[in-house]
């Protein structure tokens, strides 16, 4: 045997134990475990791998077999086997039996599989699941330098009838088809679309009631791009230039924020034929200014207006109401301008004024206050500013003030006999009363009884007896009329209430016996003798007086003449 060969056979013997220590005695070891242990095998076997074993088992004492078994079999392998190995088995085994192992092969297997499987199965399984959504537009490609146009549009009124004309005033739904260029994308769903109208002629009552709707066009230039139609519900057409302009954007989803996409705000203006461009100008006129027909010195009034925009296409913004007054007419409170706000479409405009008159000139009867209304308006596209006025006129008067002071008469009167009342007037106002007429008026009064008191100056009174007479008795309960004008014959009436008793009248009777009362007899006067002397003596004093005084005067006047010599 050459020196080759003895080589090959000691390489032989020594492959052949290192063959021996590595698998012989690993199985008889396995095999001494295994009859310790005749009700755990069954359990732990399914979820111990066979590749597994070469590398748990040397570190193993076939000593503590015997001890950990019986208690750990019965109560772990029912409830772990069925839990743990659907779950941890593709995932979790590989990691976690060599860790529990090392230190105690037959006791850790049963406790190792309860306590791994609960905590990595939940764990592992849901973050592996959620696929990724890729952000909408992330895919589209943008160029700028391509354009964007209103394709073709459509106008219809609510109903979705198409419209051939529509006139100032009208609401109508506008659809504008839109091909943008300058976007190639796929699949971009219209609520990341964003169209605002700009004011003008077309005006859009509600911003938010606008829809979009994807729509396909085909490819230009071998490219997919962005197509789809706005639609504005709400607009109402004001009159003038008839263009509707909007501009159109973007919005984009990045890491689940909206942004907007890097796209050039563009105005976009279509002209809509339909439209018919004639408008009057709105006016606002003044249907009513009540005040109760007069006011009165020092007294406040209420100045009550109603007023309505008799355009029928335009409404009406930021509109105004005042007042301007005259010399003599004031705020009794308030404010002399008030804003009102927007007014629609042949609307109406109420709002009261308290005024008080504070004096007027002499002869003065009406005082103009003037009521001007000031407001905006688009017509025919612009905004505008207007401002209509009408003039109310104020009829002034001084407050009447009349009044009965008293009446003057007896409470207690006699049936059948003429009595009176005295009823005293008088006027504290600062104009003339005319035509005072004064009445009683009482159901025992025979008939009525009327005095005219003619006219009563300001500052005056009046005296007015009315007679009158009760053929009846008992209680006489009645009331005195007065009746007058004011400066400009309008006619007022007050009255003041009386009650007087009436008695029975007593009338003697002549029946009762006649006593004769004696004659006495006539005194003796003067002599007739002494008469005639008396008027003898009389005459000649009156005669003996007029020739003194003819002397005198006959002296008098030759003195005269010697003083004019």
């Amino acid at each position: 045997m050459n020196k080759n060969s003895k080589k090959v056979r000691i390489m032989a013997i020594v492959l052949a134990i290192f063959l021996a220590l590595t698998f012989i005695l690993p199985a008889f070891s396995m095999l001494a475990g295994a009859e310790g242990l005749p009700e755990a095998a069954p359990t732990v076997e399914p979820t111990a791998e066979p590749t597994t074993a070469p590398t748990v088992e040397p570190t193993a004492e076939p000593t503590t077999a015997p001890t950990a078994a019986p208690t750990a079999a019965p109560t772990v392998a029912p409830t772990a086997v069925p839990t743990a190995a659907p779950t941890v088995a593709p995932t979790a085994v590989p990691t976690a039996v060599p860790t529990v192992a090392p230190t105690a092969a037959p006791t850790a297997a049963p406790t190792a599989a309860p306590t791994v499987a609960p905590t990595v199965a939940p764990t592992a399984v849901p973050t592996a699941a959620p696929v990724a959504t890729p952000d909408i537009l992330d895919e589209c490609i943008i160029d700028t330098t391509k354009t964007v146009f209103i394709q073709s549009y459509e106008i219809t009124d609510d109903d979705g009838d198409e419209m051939t004309t529509v006139n100032p005033g009208d609401n109508v739904r506008i659809k504008f088809n839109v091909v943008d260029n300058r976007i190639s994308y796929i699949n971009t769903p219209p609520q990341r679309i964003r169209a605002r109208m700009a004011q003008g002629a077309f005006i859009n009552n509600d911003a938010d009631d606008v829809s979009y709707r994807i729509q396909s066009v085909g490819k230009v230039d071998g490219r997919s791009v962005l197509a789809y139609s706005v639609t504005f519900k709400d607009v109402t057409y004001q009159g003038g230039v008839p263009d509707v302009s909007f501009d159109v954007s973007y919005i984009n989803k990045v890491n689940g924020s909206d942004v907007p996409l890097a796209v050039p705000y563009t105005l976009l203006t279509q002209k809509i034929t339909q439209a018919v461009d004639d408008i009057p100008e709105p006016k606002i006129i003044l249907n009513s200014a009540n005040y109760g027909g007069v006011a009165y010195i020092e007294k406040p009034f209420t100045l009550s207006t109603v007023a309505t925009n008799t355009s029928e296409y335009a409404d009406l913004e930021n509109v105004s109401v005042r007042v301007e007054l005259p010399s003599g007419i004031t705020m009794a409170g308030g404010n002399s301008q008030v804003l009102i706000g927007e007014v629609d479409k042949k609307g109406t405009i109420k709002h009261n004024f308290s005024l008080i008159v504070t004096g007027v000139e002499n002869g003065v009867t009406n005082l103009p206050v003037k009521i001007v209304y000031d407001f905006e308006a688009y017509v025919k596209g612009v905004r505008t500013t207007y401002s209509t006025e009408q003039t109310v006129a104020i009829n002034i008067e001084q407050e009447t003030k009349f009044e009965i002071s008293k009446l003057d008469y007896m409470e207690s009167i006699t049936q059948g006999e003429e009595n009176v009342i005295s009823v005293y007037l008088i006027n504290k106002g600062k104009t003339t009363v005319n035509n005072v007429t004064v009445e009683i008026e009482c159901d025992m009064v025979n008939g009525p009884q009327t005095v005219f008191a003619g006219n009563i100056l300001p500052g005056t009174e009046g005296l007015a007896d009315v007679y009158f007479t009760v053929n009846d008795t008992g209680t006489a309960t009645g009331k005195i009329i007065v009746t007058y004008e004011d400066t400009k014959g309008k006619q007022f009436t007050m009255e003041k209430a009386f009650t007087t008793e009436v008695m029975e009248a007593y009338y003697p009777t002549w029946d009762e016996p006649v006593i004769d009362m004696p004659m006495e007899e006539p005194q003796q006067g003067m002599p007739g003798w002494a008469w005639i002397v008396i008027v003898v003596a009389v005459a000649g004093a009156a005669a003996a007086a007029v020739v003194v005084i003819k002397k005198r005067k006959a002296k008098m006047m030759a003195e005269d003449e010697d003083e004019d010599i």
